[in-house]
Parts: C-alpha cells; sequence; structure tokens
C-alpha cells in the first residue's frame, strides 16, 4: 500500500526494465576509446607517417630513414610522438592547430640526437580555441636531446625552452 493506495506491481517488467538499462550502460561504456589522446594514454605503434596521422588517439612512429611530410590539409587528434633515432624529420606545409592534438619528439634510445626540421612549417589556427587558461596552446613538444630548426618567426608563435623539452606555442590570446 502506497499513500492509501493498493499498487499492484509486475515483477517481470521491472526485471526486465533492470535488464535493459544494465545492457545499454555496458553497451555505452564498450564502445569507449581506450586511446583518447594528448593526455598521454596508451601509444598505438604505426608503420608510416600516413598511419600515426589517420589514426585517432595517441600514436608514436619510430623513424627508419629521414622523413618529409607535408601538414597541409591534416587533421588530427591525439599525441603524435616521434623517435628521430638519429634521422631528420622535416614538417612542411600548413599545420592545422586545435587543442586536442600535440606533436611530441623524441630524440631515440640509438644512432645519436636526429634532427626536427621545422623552418618550413606554417601555421593555421582556424581550428585552434579562443581562449587557454594561460593563453598560450603547445602544440610541439620536442625533447631537448633533439637538435630543430625553428619554425619561421611569426607573432602568434612562441619557442620556450623548459630545459628538458622545448615546447612550439600558439599565442591564443594576444593580451596576455
Amino acid at each position: 500500500m502506497l499513500f492509501g493506495r493498493k499498487i499492484n506491481v509486475d515483477f517481470s517488467l521491472i526485471i526486465i526494465s533492470v535488464a535493459v538499462l544494465s545492457v545499454a550502460i555496458l553497451s555505452a561504456g564498450c564502445g569507449k576509446d581506450d586511446n583518447p589522446g594528448v593526455e598521454g594514454g596508451d601509444f598505438a605503434s604505426k608503420e608510416s607517417m600516413s598511419d600515426v596521422f589517420t589514426t585517432d588517439g595517441n600514436t608514436t612512429l619510430t623513424l627508419s630513414s629521414d622523413e618529409t611530410f607535408d601538414m597541409t590539409g591534416i587533421r588530427f587528434t591525439g599525441r603524435k610522438q616521434f623517435f628521430l633515432n638519429g634521422h631528420t624529420l622535416k614538417l612542411t606545409g600548413v599545420y592545422s592547430v586545435s587543442q586536442e592534438a600535440v606533436l611530441d619528439i623524441k630524440s631515440g634510445e640509438t644512432l645519436g640526437q636526429g634532427l626536427v626540421d621545422l623552418s618550413e612549417l606554417e601555421f593555421d589556427l582556424s581550428q585552434a580555441p579562443e581562449s587557454t587558461p594561460d593563453g598560450m596552446l603547445p602544440v610541439i613538444e620536442i625533447d631537448n636531446a633533439a637538435k630543430m630548426e625553428e619554425p619561421p618567426e611569426y607573432e602568434y608563435i612562441k619557442v620556450v625552452d623548459f630545459g628538458v623539452l622545448t615546447a612550439v606555442n600558439v599565442i591564443i590570446d594576444f593580451n596576455e
């Protein structure tokens, strides 16, 4: 009796409803990407530059030779990690900046330092956020064991040496 009224409950209806709701919740969890991107997490190892950029989430590639890659028209998500292993990675064209993507370049474990050449790289800010907490958005991080040819000077690009890594940042808020 509820509030002075007698209620007939069909327990089979309740059990079916709970079962359907449980399946829906579990299915939603199974569809989650275990490799969401930028913040860290697992890195999917790839065999080519195009595989790295066409796979959502965090990916990694160890260079086995010098690579030149045109960033024009590439929109990617996640952290894209490259191990130079003594080779040169030259990025050209236009890097489409977004808050969901960053390049992480490391010298590697063998064959010396390697070089990342950004001297011909331009930046498209049309997909960048309007603001960030500190007014800057890191788009490329390079460990200081690797050599770097800096990108051309733009008023909205700031290269910052943190000692253990150098970050190429896009200045989002020019009033900072």
